[in-house]
């Protein structure tokens, strides 16, 4: 079982962030809260990209409609925010 007690945001992450719609902001902090409180939530999907050795990386949904995810890797609790983009960026660059 997967358990977040926080979030560190690496410098892609924050330009990422700094980039995109202020609505996907938005549905991302709505993400991180379901995160923190339930990692296995439904509407996040959090599941593993499998191609990509260690640290295993992992995605989550920001839109139901799965266009806009997040990419992250664990260290202990501590979830290691890596992208924030379209489906399509983060799996090009996760």
């Amino acid at each position: 079982m997967i358990v977040i007690t926080g979030f560190q945001r690496t410098l892609k992450f924050q330009r990422d962030w700094k980039k995109c719609p202020v609505d996907i902001r938005r549905s991302a902090g709505e993400a991180f809260r379901k995160l923190l409180g339930n990692p296995s939530a439904n509407g996040l999907r959090l599941h593993p990209l499998k191609a990509l050795g260690k640290p295993t990386v992992y995605k989550v949904d920001v839109l139901a409609n799965h266009s806009w995810q997040i990419s992250l890797h664990l260290e202990g609790g501590m979830a290691i925010l890596r992208r924030l983009g379209t489906h399509q960026e983060i799996d090009r660059g996760p």
